[in-house]
This record gives structure tokens, C-alpha cells and sequence, in this order.
């Protein structure tokens, strides 16, 4: 996976909660899906934006209601309120999203934050998934942390720090090693 990024870094774009700012945005967000695979540059921000496929930016993109479709290559988050976001999407930093639905093989540097979140299997992530009421499927991969309280975390889920969970269910075949 990528490269790791200072702690000062993480603090910024992993920050956990609801209002998170990313690449110096603070925003609420809510139902962003991302689909599998991409790449990356600095944020996205635009109303009710439509964006396609092969579009490179070395700065934002910001989009409340946006479509961003495969293959978008951005230094930097994204950050969205219902946003679907399409496969083959590689990002530099991180995923800030309240209701979100992450599908499988996403490749990620940062963390995912999310409440009320599913994040589907072979999620490879090098930073943390934050998660409230998060459910977590199998073989997701991280380099740091999984947190989440009232979540289930299900099994083959790989860490190189530990999982914490409050009223968790922590299935079989979890192993504590780097990923």
C-alpha cells in the first residue's frame, strides 16, 4: 500500500466524527460510496457535479450531490455529501463520510471515517477505519486500528495495531500481524 504520512498528517485527515476537515475543508458529509481500485491528487468541491472518468486534478474537487466516476486521480480527499464515487478510485488521503458504503478493493494511504458505515471486503487501508455502528466485512486490511464502538468486525480482518470495540462481535480467524 502507500507511503505513510506524519502523525500531524493523519490528525488532519483522519480526524474522527461528523465534521472532519480534509485538505483544508471542514465538512459534514453523508452517503458517499466508493467503489473499487483509483488515484490520486488534492480535494473535490462542487454543487451538484457531475465529474467522469479520467479526470486528474491537482487541486480540488469539491461536490455536494456529485458523481465521480472511475478512474479519478486526485492527490487529496474527497470530500462529499451523497457522493457516489466509482471503482478503480486510488487515494493519497482520506475518506470522511457519515453513511457511506465503501465497496471492495479500495486502496487507501489515510483512514476511513465513518458513522453508520459498511466498508465491503479487501478494503486495504494503511491508516485506521473509524467507525460508529460500523460493519466491517472480510480480509479488510490495515495498517492501524480499527475503532468502533457498537460494531461487528467480522472475520480475516488483519492488523498490524489493534482492534477496539465496545459491544463488538469479533469473529473467528482475526490475526494481529502486519498486513
Amino acid at each position: 500500500m502507500g507511503q505513510e504520512q506524519s502523525a500531524a498528517s493523519v490528525a488532519r485527515i483522519g480526524r474522527r466524527g461528523d465534521n472532519v476537515e480534509i485538505s483544508g475543508y471542514r465538512s459534514q458529509v453523508d452517503e458517499v460510496r466508493i467503489g473499487c481500485s483509483s488515484v490520486g491528487r488534492a480535494g473535490i468541491t462542487a454543487p451538484d457535479a457531475a465529474i467522469s472518468s479520467k479526470v486528474r486534478s491537482a487541486h480540488g474537487i469539491t461536490a455536494r450531490n456529485a458523481a465521480i466516476s472511475p478512474k479519478v486521480g486526485l492527490t487529496h480527499g474527497i470530500t462529499a455529501r451523497n457522493t457516489a464515487i466509482s471503482s478503480k478510485a486510488g487515494l493519497t488521503h482520506g475518506i470522511t463520510a457519515r453513511n457511506a458504503a465503501i465497496s471492495s478493493k479500495v486502496g487507501l494511504t489515510h483512514g476511513i471515517t465513518a458513522r453508520n458505515t459498511a466498508i465491503s471486503p479487501k478494503v486495504g487501508l494503511t491508516y485506521g477505519i473509524t467507525a460508529r455502528n460500523a460493519t466491517i466485512s472480510p480480509n479488510v486490511g490495515s495498517a492501524y486500528e480499527i475503532t468502533a464502538p457498537d460494531a461487528a468486525i467480522s472475520p480475516k480482518v488483519r492488523s498490524a495495531h489493534g482492534i477496539t470495540a465496545r459491544n463488538a462481535a469479533i469473529i473467528a480467524a482475526f490475526s494481529n500481524r502486519t498486513c
